[in-house]
């Protein structure tokens, strides 16, 4: 029997807050300057919604934003 892994099937899949941080699974943020974007994402799977790139380019977005925003603080 022959088993392919993908690569989306290699990445960690994280839940993140609304700032795109990671979070621990009662919701903390595991790392404030890190930031989780595309595939990484939980809960997605660009090929089954055909999102295409939508998810990488919209959570960066916010990542960035929220990146820019600390770095003022």
């Amino acid at each position: 029997e022959i088993y392919t892994l993908s690569l989306h099937d290699a990445l960690p899949i994280l839940r993140t807050d609304a700032s795109m941080r990671p979070v621990d699974s009662s919701g903390a943020v595991c790392y404030s300057n890190l930031y989780v974007v595309g595939d990484m994402l939980a809960g997605t799977n660009r090929w089954d919604e055909k999102s295409g790139e939508g998810i990488a380019i919209g959570s960066a977005t916010v990542a960035a934003a929220a990146a820019s925003e600390a770095k003022e603080k």
